[in-house]
C-alpha cells in the first residue's frame, strides 16, 4: 500500500475542475506546492474552495504506487509538459 498525500489526493480529486497554471507560472518547484497556504494558492489563482481542499491534510491509501510531480521519478517528457508555464 502507498499513500497519496494531501495536496496531491486533493489534486486528483479536482482534477480537469482546477487551475494549477499560476502554481506552474509561480516557478516554485511541485514539492512546495503543498506546503502553500490556502490564501497563498488563492493568490497564485487557484480558486478559493479548491485552494482550502488543496491545502487539506486528508490522504489515500492506494494498493498501486503513484507518482506526483514531486515525484523525483516523474516521467521527464511528462513533466516538462505539464510545468511549461503558459504563454
Amino acid at each position: 500500500m502507498t499513500i497519496l498525500q494531501g495536496f496531491w489526493y486533493a489534486a486528483a480529486r479536482l482534477a480537469g475542475r482546477v487551475d494549477l497554471s499560476g502554481l506552474v507560472a509561480s516557478g516554485l518547484p511541485p514539492a512546495a506546492w503543498a506546503e502553500l497556504p490556502p490564501a497563498r494558492l488563492a493568490a497564485l489563482g487557484v480558486a478559493l474552495d479548491h485552494a482550502a481542499a488543496l491545502a487539506g491534510r486528508g490522504s489515500l491509501e492506494h494498493p498501486h504506487a503513484q507518482r506526483t510531480l514531486a515525484d523525483p521519478t516523474y516521467p521527464e517528457p511528462l513533466r516538462v509538459r505539464v510545468l511549461e508555464a503558459p504563454a
